[in-house]
């Protein structure tokens, strides 16, 4: 009887200590809102009146407390006009909207690029660069915040989302934002525009299907990428893609998907592949918690089913997004790496590897923070952290490191915040073996023809292309002057025509199911001169804008219809014959061949960046270098133009990306 008294007695302090460390908590929060506490109590005020409403209060306590204070967005001056730019975009696609024909597709793209270049031309770039830090604490009104509540009980109160418990629906359903966007109210809308959806789930209780399924049903309202919103994510709300059937980048799918599954009670969150080793990017993907409490990976905007999801030999850390905790914000390590709020499952994902790190130099603090980096030419000294860990034993082991074929080097911060290597650069094989690169006493010489690694969707993608002429309009009596055969390099490539003959006709027929993708075409008359003439294409007038990106003379612009259909052609009306003594023509190009008039540095690494001089390209689209160290790690810069470059190692004469 004693015994249980003191049990009971104890229970009574814990949770009067619960109680306590709760009220604390929420008084915390409460303080960092400033003038907009009123709001937060409000919203309080409003939960706290009736008993059956207790679970609403200690929705919003969660909210207020847990993910309120850690929040933030970029507010832009100019977000007003954006507004009312989205609804001219709304209302311009509108009689786009219902129709998904290529034609109306790519229309609608038309129209958002030319929309928002218009918008910009007046207001400068969506992107805003006086944008300002706003904290969500501090600016969220009562009105948002009860909405939200409200509508999040009503999608957990549905047949799937009754199998997950109130920590889980806290967590996954119930918050107001997805991504770092300005947050808008999404909720109403998706619950509202999906009730036919909903009403067809009749007897479904597995929140994975019904994932799967509302991933189809986003898929086929066949959602557009628009290039001119790739990076504005402040800009685009999922309401508004919806609306509009465009998205930018992948971090606007991830964040569409998750408010139209959190709107109906799915448990979402995000997924991030931080980084890919070979490009030095992040992909956003998502997951979804089954009844079995496992989370299953997805790709948004696809038919893929939930569970299928990959991500590649190259993702180097795979996390999912958590609650930030206050712990967190003190951690040195997770500042530099900018990974607040992220559980890191790359061994539940992918074939991870424990990394033993031979060091050039020992490390005299236990308490030394030692990151593991990847080359990323727009990071301070090209080398970014994407792991940490501390010194033990004297040694230094990364756990759980995913990306194989790809290059690490170790680093620890110096006094001014900048990252000093502690080893030399090595490679991470499939098998897990590491091989140091090291240069040597040797020298040779190199031929370069790049600086960053070939992009294999452009390669091969105008062979079977063909270039005819006629003197028929409608390409009757068609002559073919030329069939590219091979996978080209992304240069200028000029043709020879063997029996120069009048034509008033030219052309370019696309290779079969080909979406375009060549650059560059010029016709050369029987002097040499530059041909011009009206543009033609198969549709008998230039309806798709980037038909004339062909005639520019612009290597970096590029025809793309933006779908695949056999006997797509453009070209030259001349106006009259004229004899026609060459082409040239440049398939569709990332301009990262070695270009004529460009200057050039080649670098290698040895503790730090070694020059090896810079020199201007000539016509023979390569440059070469001599008395170069064997065995580096090489780094072929362009002083000129452009922003993509790769490192190297060079073997057997050819260069070997990483």
């Amino acid at each position: 009887m004693k015994q249980t008294y003191l049990l009971f007695l104890l229970f009574l302090i814990v949770l009067s200590s619960c109680k306590n460390n709760s009220q604390r908590e929420l008084e915390w929060a409460l303080g960092l809102a400033g003038e907009n506490r009123d709001e937060l109590e409000k919203v309080l005020e409003h939960y706290s009146k009736a008993e059956e409403d207790s679970s609403k209060y200690k929705a919003a306590c969660f909210l207020i407390t847990k993910i309120m204070p850690y929040e933030t967005y970029m507010d832009t001056p100019n977000y007003r006009k954006m507004k009312v730019l989205g609804e001219q975009i709304k209302d311009l696609i509108r009689d786009y909207g219902q129709t998904i024909d290529k034609d109306s597709l790519t229309r609608r793209n038309q129209l958002v690029t030319e929309m928002i270049k218009e918008y910009e031309n007046k207001n400068g770039k969506i992107i805003d660069a006086n944008a300002l830090m706003r904290k969500d604490v501090e600016t969220l009104s009562s009105t948002f915040l009860i909405e939200n509540i409200e509508y999040a009980f009503k999608a957990w109160d549905l047949p799937w989302a009754r199998t997950y418990n109130f920590q889980e629906f806290c967590e996954y359903i119930l918050p107001y934002r997805s991504g770092k966007q300005r947050p808008e109210p999404w909720r109403k809308f998706f619950f509202e525009e999906l009730t036919s959806f909903r009403e067809g789930l009749k007897g479904e209780t597995d929140p994975v299907e019904v994932c799967n399924k509302l991933n189809t049903f986003l898929t086929k309202r066949k959602f557009m990428w628009s290039q001119a919103l790739d990076h504005a994510p402040q800009f685009l709300s999922g309401p508004f893609m919806y609306e509009c059937k465009v998205h930018g980048n992948c971090e606007s799918m991830s964040n569409l998907v998750v408010e139209a599954m959190r709107s109906i009670g799915i448990s979402v969150t995000e997924i991030i592949y931080n980084k890919y080793g070979h490009v030095s990017q992040s992909h956003q993907t998502n997951a979804v918690l089954a009844s079995d409490r496992n989370w299953k990976l997805f790709d948004p905007l696809t038919e893929s089913p939930a569970g299928e999801s990959a991500p590649g030999a190259s993702a180097t850390k795979i996390y999912r997004r958590r609650l930030i905790k206050r712990e967190d914000l003190n951690n040195a390590a997770l500042q530099k790496l900018r990974l607040f709020g992220w559980d890191d499952i790359t061994s539940e994902v992918t074939k991870a590897y424990d990394i033993p790190v031979r060091l050039t130099s020992p490390i005299s603090s236990s308490k030394e923070i030692v990151y593991l980096c990847i080359f990323n030419r727009n990071h301070r000294n090209a080398w970014e952290p994407i792991d940490w860990t501390l010194v033990k034993n004297d040694s230094v082991t990364f756990k759980d490191i995913g990306g194989k074929g790809v290059v690490y080097l170790a680093m620890i911060e110096d006094s001014n915040g900048g990252l000093i290597s502690v080893s030399n650069p090595f490679i991470l094989h499939e098998d897990g073996r590491q091989t140091y690169i090291v240069p040597q006493k040797e020298r040779d010489t190199m031929r370069l023809l790049r600086k960053y690694h070939p992009k294999n969707d452009f390669l091969g993608q105008t062979i079977g292309g063909v270039f005819q002429a006629s003197n028929d309009k409608e390409f009757r009596d068609k002559v073919d002057l030329y069939q590219i055969q091979d996978t080209l390099r992304l240069i200028n490539h000029e043709i020879s025509i063997k029996m120069p003959t009048k034509y008033q006709y030219i052309r370019y027929l696309f290779p079969k199911e080909s979406p375009g993708n060549i650059a560059k075409i010029e016709i050369k008359g029987g002097g040499g001169e530059r041909l011009s003439g009206k543009i033609m294409t198969d549709k008998k007038n230039v309806e798709t804008p980037s038909m004339k990106n062909a005639f520019d003379g612009d290597p970096l612009s590029f025809v793309y219809t933006g779908y695949q259909e056999d006997g797509q052609w453009l070209g030259l009306d001349l106006g009259e014959q004229k004899e026609i003594k060459s082409i040239v023509f440049c398939p569709r190009t990332d301009k990262n061949d070695i270009w004529p008039g460009c200057i050039y540095e080649l670098l290698y690494w040895d503790g730090q960046w070694i020059s090896l001089g810079r020199k201007q390209a000539f016509d023979d689209y390569h440059i070469t270098y001599n008395e170069v160290p064997e065995g580096a790690l090489f780094w072929l810069r362009n002083h000129t133009e452009g922003r993509e470059e790769r490192i190297f190692t060079y073997e057997n004469q050819k260069q070997v990306w990483w």
